[in-house]
């Protein structure tokens, strides 16, 4: 969409050569990124290779930009610059010449756009686990418009809130973190005027320092009750093995090999609990990295916000 269009149409000295300019959007932030563009003629007909001479005014009459573009094939130019941090507020002006061998053969009206203070978001908290509630708030958004936020990544989006603005172009409300993998996203607000701002936002896997101690007690539970129990095991075997010196020498033979295999199976046993302790051991240093990971990219997305 082209805005604030101007057009001008040279002398006939300078045969018919007309050029226009435009900007891409009528609003833009401090920080945001402007594209100017237009058209050069000569008689009405695409001139292409003709350089164009662009030069941008603030409301001061500064020049925070200027730029030579060449006309292509089809008469079109273009070129881009960011509004500079600290730059004045308001209504700025554009302005193309073309030159043809050295000579301005076109100068195209002003063409106008207006200047706002940087936008804002805010996400609380910074990371989240899936499912979790999230709330965001925004500053100088266009007054009453609607404002869509999204969570983006490797070319794709998602929405995950429509919101209209206040008079006073503040936004604000919640969304749900949608099921996606544990990584840094980038959430994004932007309005139908086209003022956008974006925040750093982390998605991790719940926090697992509740499953290591519960993990953690259970292994002691099974390790203190398995104890008591090959305790008492062992010592109803001594038992036995004292009490059977007074039993015949055929009857004693069998209670022997039956306590002899009684006292493998409690070996098996404790060779099986230590097992599942080395099982556990390592099921809980597992879990103990996730927990680190996810601590790294809570410090990561910390980091990534706290930048401007």
């Amino acid at each position: 969409m082209a805005f604030a269009m101007g057009l001008c149409i040279a002398p006939a000295s300078a045969q018919a050569y007309a050029v226009t300019v435009s900007s891409d959007k009528a609003t833009y932030a401090v920080g945001a990124v402007v594209t100017l563009s237009g058209t050069v003629t000569n008689g009405g007909v695409a001139a292409s290779g003709v350089l164009v001479s662009v030069i941008v005014n603030d409301p001061a009459g500064g020049i925070p930009y200027t730029n030579i573009a060449t006309s292509s094939a089809t008469g079109a130019y273009s070129t881009s610059f960011k509004i500079p941090p600290l730059s004045l507020l308001g209504t700025w002006s554009v302005i193309a010449t073309a030159s043809v061998n050295g000579a301005q053969v076109a100068t195209s009206a002003p063409a106008t756009f207006a200047v706002t203070s940087p936008t804002t978001l805010t996400l609380t908290p910074a990371w989240a686990s899936p499912g979790a509630t999230v709330s965001f708030t925004g500053t100088n958004f266009t007054a009453s418009s609607r404002t869509t936020v999204t969570l983006s990544w490797s070319g794709l989006s998602v929405t995950l809130a429509t919101v209209n603005a206040t008079a006073a172009g503040a936004v604000s409300g919640t969304f749900v973190v949608p099921a996606v993998q544990s990584q840094v996203y980038s959430v994004t607000a932007a309005d139908a005027a086209g003022l956008a701002a974006t925040a750093m936002f982390g998605v991790g896997q719940p926090d697992t320092s509740a499953l290591v101690t519960s993990v953690n007690t259970a292994l002691t539970n099974l390790q203190n009750n398995v104890t008591a129990t090959l305790a008492s095991v062992n010592s109803a075997i001594s038992t036995l093995n004292t009490n059977v010196a007074g039993i015949p020498a055929s009857v004693q033979s069998a209670v022997s090999s039956g306590l002899s295999s009684l006292s493998s199976t409690v070996s098996t046993i404790q060779t099986t609990v230590n097992n599942l302790q080395g099982t556990v051991n390592s099921l809980t240093g597992n879990v103990n990295g996730i927990a680190g990971t996810l601590n790294g990219l809570s410090t990561s997305v910390n980091q990534l916000s706290a930048k401007p």
